[in-house]
């Protein structure tokens, strides 16, 4: 949540974390300026040059960055894909809501953030984790419900956009993971003396990928059987 007068603002930045933001209104104007990732530490040369007082002498770079600008009303919602930067400023008193996303598009950075250890405060192995887990729980539950059907005799459910989306993104997190095992494997040899911690992680990262292969498994054998 952010609360401020008119005029209060943000500098032109980015996020670190990999992941993308929302940022919607809840009441009052909120102005944002968006810089497309790629143009940010070039044409605005390391965020020296401002959007306030542009000096395209100084930094002529500048006169070739992507840039949009919108104003933000109670009831939308603003998407900045990850590593966008931006400047916000309050038109007038407002107060505004804005929370992370993680989604398939985002996956690779946010793993990316999490090896460089660029946002510290953010538990990426940990919601990593969570959303395997809960993406496998749904699929693994929409297999049982299938081969119940199947077994009874019963019309099966059909696979809709929701399972298929969980699948997608269930593929993409069982390689993220096999990533994670294959670091601590080199771990493992890199540093004798934390071995155990090591295999210990490495293990987990083997078990569900284990338990996401045999979903995936299970998932073929009932499409199998229902074209039977």
């Amino acid at each position: 949540i952010f609360m401020g007068n008119k005029g209060s603002m943000s500098k032109l930045h980015k996020d670190p974390g990999g992941l993308a933001i929302t940022i919607s209104t809840i009441t009052g104007k909120k102005e944002c300026i968006l810089v497309h990732r790629d143009d940010g530490h070039v044409c605005f040369y390391d965020l020296d040059a401002t959007l306030e007082n542009p000096d395209l002498n100084k930094y002529p770079l500048m006169s070739q960055a992507r840039i949009w600008k919108t104003t933000l009303k109670p009831g939308e919602i603003l998407v900045l894909p990850q590593g966008t930067y931006h400047q916000c400023r309050n038109l007038t008193p407002c107060l505004s809501y804005s929370r992370f996303v993680l989604d398939t598009v985002n996956l690779l950075p946010f793993y990316q953030s999490m090896v460089a250890e660029d946002s510290t405060e953010i538990p990426h192995e940990v919601i990593l984790w969570n959303c395997a887990t809960e993406l496998w729980r749904k699929v693994h539950g929409f297999s049982a419900s299938v081969r119940r059907s199947i077994s009874q005799g019963k019309k099966y459910p059909s696979v809709n956009q929701g399972i298929t989306h969980a699948v997608e993104a269930l593929r993409m997190l069982r390689y993220i993971f096999r990533e994670m095992a294959n670091e601590q494997s080199k771990s493992i040899s890199r540093e004798k003396g934390r071995k155990e911690d090591f295999a210990k992680r490495k293990q987990d990262f083997d078990d569900i990928i284990k338990d996401i292969d045999d979903t995936f498994e299970k998932l073929r054998y009932c499409r199998v059987s229902s074209l039977e």
